[in-house]
């Protein structure tokens, strides 16, 4: 994250907009002295949702039961 004054931003903008398309770090505007705004990277969305957590996602075997706790009980 880089802080920059109005005065720099105003003389850098398209840099900063290059930086930012290419993934860079974000950058937080002060005016003076206090931070007023950042500017963040968009984060692009997949062109399609299936597939998109692909290498994030684990699938457990359906076998395995996560919310058993092992005991047994009656609904009696």
């Amino acid at each position: 994250m880089s802080d920059m004054t109005v005065t720099e931003l105003r003389a850098q903008l398209l840099d900063v907009i290059r930086r930012l398309e290419t993934g860079g770090d974000e950058v937080t505007v002060i005016r003076h002295g206090r931070r007023v705004a950042r500017l963040v990277p968009v984060a692009v969305r997949p062109a399609s949702l299936l597939g998109s957590d692909r290498g994030r996602v684990t699938i457990v075997d359906p076998a395995d039961d996560l919310l058993s706790t092992g005991e047994t009980w009656s609904s009696e």
